[in-house]
């Protein structure tokens, strides 16, 4: 948000924060009341890339200034802010391949092709073991999808780290920082793992010692490019359809 507040108060916006609690149908409903009401648009934080197309459609054909960030949602050009997660992943997975791993893990929240981000860093974390030689199986991959349980269950970590024990598993990229919550809240050994590297801004890393390598978002300037674009839509009163890929830091 700091990016957003900053570029608002300069240029005179009032924000008001709308929050779908990650649920499709409430995200539906803020959006149809935010066009009804006569905003002047939206930043939006999708849900996912997929469940309101419908709406979204509508919204844009109807006009209705919307610049998406952090996701892309398939099928509709509206102007995506996003970091730069295949080069993010790509780059992580080499820094993991230089110490020494070849049975890296990819730990996915959903399933990989419901939302752009995981896709984007699941295809960069394949592509850098292809392009060292390392083959690879799906069954490295674990998401909470395939497990069928709900996102935020703790419960089936043990089931996580089963499947990394029987595969050899010595190095860990995590898709984003859930993770880090639920392993703190299980108290999980993770001796097995020698490195552990994810998508996070978040201050529980201090927390988790195997955590070697982070790929860090800049939530300020997607902020302030998403505003920029979104205050040129509305005053120029025509959409846009340009895709901002803001540079993700890797660090240690």
């Amino acid at each position: 948000m700091q990016g957003i507040s900053r570029y608002a108060e300069i240029n005179n916006y009032h924000i008001q924060i709308l929050n779908s609690e990650s649920k499709p149908l409430r995200e539906k409903q803020l959006l149809y009341d935010a066009y009804r009401k006569g905003m002047a648009g939206v930043i939006l934080y999708p849900v996912d890339s997929v469940s309101n197309f419908g709406c979204l459609y509508d919204l844009y054909t109807m006009g209705f200034p919307i610049v998406v960030i952090d996701k892309q949602v398939f099928g509709i050009p509206y102007p995506v802010v996003k970091s730069d997660n295949y080069n993010g992943a790509y780059t992580v997975t080499e820094k993991l391949i230089e110490a020494g791993n070849e049975r890296i893990a990819f730990y996915a929240y959903e399933e990989v092709g419901s939302l752009s981000t995981l896709a984007d860093r699941y295809s960069g974390y394949r592509d850098a073991l292809r392009d060292h030689g390392i083959e690879t199986a799906y069954s490295l991959t674990i998401s909470e999808y395939q497990e069928g349980y709900k996102p935020g269950d703790p419960a089936p970590l043990h089931n996580i780290w089963t499947t990394v024990k029987e595969e050899g598993v010595t190095a860990l990229l995590s898709a984003n920082e859930g993770i880090l919550e639920l392993l703190l809240l299980e108290h999980i050994n993770l001796k097995e793992l020698h490195t552990i590297a994810c998508f996070s801004n978040t201050s529980l890393l201090r927390y988790i010692a195997n955590i070697n390598f982070c790929v860090v978002q800049d939530w300020v300037t997607i902020g302030e490019d998403a505003m920029q674009i979104l205050h040129d839509q509305i005053s120029s009163g025509k959409l846009d359809n340009q895709v901002i890929v803001v540079p993700a830091n890797l660090k240690k």
